[in-house]
């Protein structure tokens, strides 16, 4: 079976996270991050896509990576991804779903367990088009392994999206997560742009 960094060689994924990111100043931007973690980590909140935008420069990279950390505290963070158009590595489409599947992985063992098994069977799906890649590393392995979260739901926060690619690749990215997210209730999926 492959783990660890074993299973980062297979995926190669991006280094797409919130290293030397700001966040809030304590005591500012209180409500929109009260509201944010409620939809995030409300099971009851029907809801599991939020799509949070604004000019640029207005402080939303700010606010997902202090919703991150916070996140990572109370056990919900799923994943966090962060695009910058001017880092090839950050702006890659091609890469998204195999770096969101692994780092998936590295938060729940029996899922990145699943994921290992995924690749052991059909190698070539690092390759395959994303939509087969989302299903078969994201959408089915969560399933099967949903019960093995002790906190629900699980929370991915996908940020500055609109750096991801071309607009064209970005736009296709946006399709193929909101046609298979509806049968994933329990992730939260939080995309800034």
């Amino acid at each position: 079976m492959v783990i660890g960094g074993n299973l980062a060689h297979l995926l190669q994924p991006a280094q797409m996270d919130a290293y030397g990111h700001e966040e809030c100043l304590e005591g500012t931007r209180i409500d929109i991050l009260s509201q944010i973690m409620h939809w995030a980590t409300n099971c009851s909140v029907d809801k599991n896509v939020m799509w949070f935008h604004g000019l640029a420069g207005s402080g939303k990279s700010t606010v997902s990576t202090t919703l991150a950390n916070n996140l990572w505290w109370t056990g919900h963070l799923g994943a966090y991804l962060c695009f910058d158009r001017n880092v090839k590595e950050m702006s890659d489409p091609s890469v998204v779903i195999r770096t969101l599947a692994y780092k998936l992985a590295l938060t729940n063992w029996s899922l990145g367990a699943a994921i290992s098994r995924v690749i052991e069977s059909n190698p070539g799906i690092v390759q395959a088009h994303i939509h087969l890649q989302f299903l078969q590393l994201i959408v089915e392995p969560l399933l099967a392994h949903r019960f093995t979260y002790s906190i629900l739901p699980i929370v991915v926060i996908m940020d500055v999206l609109d750096e991801c690619g071309s607009p064209a690749e970005c736009r296709h990215l946006v399709e193929v997560l909101s046609k298979d997210t509806s049968c994933l209730p329990f992730v939260r999926f939080l995309i800034t742009s």
